[in-house]
């Protein structure tokens, strides 16, 4: 159908026209995979922002601070008697060399009131389900001092690097899973949609939620509600899109 639309087209057309959306289901698939990657930029852009933010406050801490560390053979240790925090603009962080393993370091996190702790073997965020642990050693902090901490960041970009193809590849399992349930609405209102159009309409859907979701985590004022009331927001959009679509036509018997 002629040439197909770029990216930053397709995002502009997903914010008002569904009905050009519509047509997006006869694009070539890696469109709509190219799009997934910049839904997971825009959730990803709270994070990175003040993600950055507190990677400079908490080096200039120890930089300005009598706190001293060093990471040896892959190992914190520290000048301090007790945990640490360190409150930031996302959230606490809590710095405890003696906290090693998960439960110890949910515990840590736990009693300062924590959603982010530096640990004897590694760094971690969230709790319960959310808890994710990363090891110094997995991103070259095998021997780091305090001296050294203006290389720090070109780690931590390893770290923001990661952290983004593991939010892109969550997003593709979101996309996939939803696309199930749109599939099925999508061919109960024949419009003669297969499970391959509804996985790209669902991806151009998830537009409206993704910037919702980057204004509120920006603003920090994400309720505990706000996935269930986006996703609904995407079964929507997509329901509204595939109504542009006309109905497949069935001979009547005579």
């Amino acid at each position: 159908m002629g040439l197909n639309l770029n990216i930053f087209k397709q995002f502009f057309y997903s914010l008002h026209d569904l009905k050009k959306v519509s047509t997006f289901r006869t694009y070539k698939m890696r469109h709509a995979v190219f799009y997934v990657f910049l839904i997971a930029l825009i959730v990803f852009i709270p994070t990175l922002l003040n993600g950055s933010r507190d990677i400079v406050k908490t080096r200039e801490y120890f930089a300005d601070t009598k706190t001293e560390f060093e990471i040896k053979d892959g190992k914190l240790s520290t000048n301090l008697d007790k945990p640490k925090t360190i409150e930031l603009n996302s959230g606490t962080i809590v710095v405890d060399s003696s906290a090693s393993g998960e439960d110890e370091m949910k515990a840590s996190m736990e009693d300062a009131d924590a959603n982010f702790i530096i640990g004897e073997k590694g760094f971690a965020f969230g709790v319960d389900a959310s808890y994710t642990e990363f090891k110094y050693e997995n991103f070259g902090l095998k021997n780091l001092k305090k001296d050294e901490l203006s290389i720090a960041p070109f780690y931590f970009v390893i770290f923001f690097g990661a952290y983004y193809l593991t939010l892109a590849g969550f997003t593709f399992a979101i996309v996939s899973l939803i696309s199930l349930l749109t599939n099925l609405v999508g061919q109960s209102m024949k419009r003669g949609l297969n499970y391959t159009q509804s996985w790209k309409l669902t991806t151009y859907a998830l537009t409206l939620p993704a910037i919702f979701a980057c204004v509120m985590n920006l603003l920090g004022s994400a309720p505990n509600y706000l996935f269930g009331v986006l996703w609904l927001t995407a079964l929507a959009v997509y329901i509204f899109t595939v109504k542009e679509i006309p109905k497949v036509k069935t001979e009547k018997k005579q």
